[in-house]
């Protein structure tokens, strides 16, 4: 049987990441083939790794989700998949539509990655009214509905009279770590002695980064700490305030931003603490990969998922968004007498292994399928 994972881009997305993460363990658990079908191909690098697991790529041609329609409905006529899974709300909308103009009997899980309060709130108003029309019409037409954690599903369900809405947490792919903190500290530069903070993802509004500089301001007198940024730049706007910020402080000596690597599990093996700032989040993949090397967690309670994941403060440190006084008094004292031991954290990262996850993608297929006879 052919899963085909629908994206408008195969790119370095986290919900790429958690489609080929699920793929991996469809096709290798259950044998099933995969298709990954995106608006264009781009000859990406993520493609490439798509196509040397064996999955087959499918490029619509078309520049954008909306004009996908016919020639994703040619592909269900043809490919006869058993399954669709899509993700993004116009990418979900176009599916359903092509699926009706085709007269295919393909069951269709459309899953939303994002909250789509706070996802939508920069975009234009009519904008956010056709996303709001497709939501709340276009989306009955699906079988399922998946989320990517429970917080997500309310607003959702407050537009959407459907059945089966659920949610699953995103898979996170655990690597083994590969030398001791002070290797991996010596591998990037830093000093003995020196408290690494570390904060994982690429600068935009939504990581709120300034509210976590705002609130290292407040730790300036104390010694002996310095923040890493891992992740590029998305709105460059938003890296121009940061930057206007640390000028203005005199930051610039506390903290670097790194930028995008491959080396991203060095930083977590060699930090002291993780700490999120996000003004929201879909999941936040990056707590449990902290965990799965045993950090010390310090993040806001945004909308959704960090409070789903760190058990509402078990297994971290949650404060306010915006509220960077509290974030700094909680720096401060998981710096200065950490109550989370490493193994309860790795135990808990656990929880959200691919495996786990990929089977819960694998019973929510066996329901769908099995609601479709």
């Amino acid at each position: 049987m052919i899963i085909t994972f629908r994206l408008s881009a195969l790119g370095f997305g986290g919900t790429e990441r958690v489609f080929l993460s699920v793929a991996d363990y469809l096709s290798t658990s259950y044998g099933y083939s995969i298709h990954f079908v995106v608006d264009k191909v781009s000859g990406h690098e993520t493609e490439q790794v798509a196509i040397a697991k064996g999955y087959r790529l499918v490029g619509l041609g078309a520049a954008r989700s909306w004009k996908t329609v016919m020639p994703f409905s040619r592909y269900l006529c043809k490919w006869k998949p058993g399954i669709v899974i899509s993700a993004y709300t116009e990418t979900n909308a176009a599916a359903l539509i092509a699926k009706v103009l085709s007269s295919s009997r393909t069951p269709i899980i459309i899953t939303e990655h994002a909250p789509i309060d706070e996802h939508w709130s920069g975009a234009p108003w009519l904008r956010k009214q056709v996303r709001e029309l497709l939501v709340r019409y276009v989306y009955k037409l699906a079988d399922r509905v998946s989320c990517v954690s429970r917080g997500m599903m309310q607003p959702i369900a407050r537009r959407l009279n459907h059945p089966h809405i659920s949610y699953i947490h995103n898979p996170v792919r655990f690597a083994m770590r590969l030398r001791s903190k002070d290797e991996a500290r010596r591998r990037l530069g830093v000093p003995t002695g020196v408290a690494m903070l570390l904060a994982v993802g690429r600068v935009s509004r939504a990581k709120n980064y300034l509210m976590l500089l705002q609130s290292l301001r407040r730790l300036v007198d104390i010694d002996g700490w310095h923040l890493f940024i891992v992740g590029g730049v998305f709105e460059a706007d938003e890296k121009s305030k940061l930057d206007q910020f640390i000028d203005e402080f005199g930051l610039a000596d506390r903290l670097t931003f790194v930028g995008f690597t491959h080396e991203v599990n060095t930083y977590y093996e060699a930090a002291d603490l993780l700490v999120l700032s996000s003004a929201w989040e879909g999941f936040g993949n990056v707590l449990v990969e902290g965990m799965a090397f045993g950090l010390p967690v310090v993040s806001t309670r945004c909308n959704y998922g960090p409070a789903e994941i760190l058990a509402d403060g078990k297994f971290g440190v949650l404060v306010d968004v915006d509220d960077y006084t509290a974030m700094a008094a909680a720096i401060e004292q998981v710096l200065t007498n950490n109550p989370f031991l490493p193994e309860r954290q790795v135990s808990r990262a656990q929880d959200f292994s691919e495996q786990r996850i990929g089977e819960a993608y694998y019973q929510l297929i066996c329901e769908t399928l099995q609601a479709k006879t």
